[in-house]
């Protein structure tokens, strides 16, 4: 028997008794959307660091640049890399 069927709605000692059991709802939904908000938050709040991070990298590579001893490798990988 579905829900649409059942004449009354459930008296409040079956739904006491259902929650008791464990018989509860649960939405997937909720649950999703509670980790999507954790998710853009950690993002959120450790972007700057990461921004900081990549950039004091990148500076690192490109200000080692012109220490390359390409004659050891020769030059035309220079082009086959970049």
């Amino acid at each position: 028997m579905s829900d649409e069927d059942k004449p009354f709605d459930a008296t409040p000692q079956k739904l006491k008794k259902a929650r008791d059991e464990g018989q509860v709802v649960k939405s997937k939904d909720l649950s999703t959307a509670v980790s999507l908000v954790v998710m853009f938050a950690a993002i959120y709040i450790s972007a700057p660091f990461m921004w900081e991070q990549f950039s004091k990298l990148f500076t690192i590579i490109y200000e080692q640049i012109p220490n390359a001893h390409l004659e050891k490798i020769g030059y035309q990988y220079l082009f086959f890399v970049a």
